[in-house]
């Protein structure tokens, strides 16, 4: 499984308060320096990198002299303020160095379930990688409200991966991985390898993580279900040697792997490359520019572009045209119908 792992392009990493920063509160310089170097050689190796780092709430929380993480909305605010300021500084400074340009995202939940704000936050991810760069995405804590919090960055992370089309999500944790039972309370607790389903380990899950942050294993949980819904492959590991990350573009495993759906991933895929060459103009469209596609047609157990729209074999070659037409017709009706019709996997 590792050495397909291997060859995945687009990663995104997320880090954690607590691997970034000191129990003071203070960032941890040694670590993000490694971080950013090893993530620096990940992408001359051409790699994809999405960092999505938390930490602005505690990094601010020592700027400003606090012991622990506020707990009232404004002071968190006003320390997120002070530590986005200080951790993208220290970013850009850093990737520099190894001649890699960085941006900000701040994201809010409301900005991906708008339609139209959810396709500029795509369009922004996919132009950025096009030329190079590295987006780090944090949750905007300054301005969200309760209702628009996506309540930790391990789902902030997931969330990116999806709109990102990402292969990978890699959460950086203070633990080596998934245990099958809690390893702080338990010398015999064993890492767990491999997941094949996330559901038969939720109950291993503890609670909160350290004071500075606010994830758990229960968080990195739920972010991996929400990337292997999509086909997204999930690894946590521990986060404190950076360096275990050229493990993974290695084939070497490392941490715990939570493996993504791959049928719903596939599938996804083929309907959207049968409507690039089959569809209308606005289906190859949202194919070309990766947008989302209307898949109502299928409520009846027909879609109409297979009898009623011209074919369209020059955009991908009459070759691969054929093998399409020839051999994919029932097996996209019987998948659409009886597989993939669920609204958690089309949102």
């Amino acid at each position: 499984m590792y050495n397909k792992i291997k060859d995945i392009k687009r990663i995104v990493i997320k880090v954690g308060t607590s691997t970034l920063t000191h129990q003071t509160g203070r960032l941890n310089i040694r670590r993000v320096e490694s971080l950013v170097k090893v993530i620096s050689d990940l992408k001359n190796m051409g790699k994809e990198i999405i960092l999505v780092s938390s930490g602005a709430i505690g990094v601010g929380a020592g700027c400003m002299g606090m012991t622990e993480r506020p707990r009232e909305k404004v002071a968190k605010q006003a320390a997120a303020a002070v530590g986005q300021c200080e951790l993208m500084n220290i970013y850009a400074k850093m990737f520099r160095e190894y001649e890699h340009t960085v941006a900000q995202i701040l994201l809010t939940k409301d900005v991906v379930e708008v339609p139209e704000s959810k396709e500029n936050a795509i369009n922004t991810f996919m132009k950025l990688l096009e030329y190079g760069v590295i987006p780090i995405v944090n949750e905007n804590d300054t301005i969200s409200t309760k209702e628009a919090e996506f309540g930790d960055n391990d789902t902030l992370s997931a969330v990116v991966a999806v709109l990102a089309e990402a292969g990978l999500l890699i959460i950086l944790s203070d633990i080596d991985g998934v245990y099958d039972s809690n390893p702080k309370e338990h010398a015999d607790a064993k890492l767990i390898n491999i997941v094949e389903n996330v559901d038969d380990i939720m109950d291993v899950a503890g609670g909160a993580g350290s004071s500075l942050g606010t994830g758990g294993m229960v968080t990195k949980l739920e972010a991996a279900k929400i990337a292997g819904a999509k086909g997204i492959h999930t690894i946590i590991m521990n986060g404190s040697t950076p360096k275990h990350l050229y493990d993974i573009t290695s084939g070497i495993p490392v941490g715990t792997l939570l493996k993504g759906d791959a049928v719903k991933s596939f599938t996804l895929m083929f309907l959207r490359m049968w409507n690039a060459v089959c569809g209308t103009k606005e289906d190859y469209e949202n194919y070309a520019t990766r947008r989302d596609f209307d898949y109502s047609n299928y409520d009846d157990g027909h879609y109409a572009p297979f009898d009623d729209s011209p074919v369209r074999e020059e955009r991908v070659g009459k070759n691969i045209y054929n093998d399409i037409i020839n051999t994919s017709r029932d097996y996209v009706y019987i998948m659409t119908r009886y597989l993939v019709l669920d609204e958690t996997m089309l949102d």
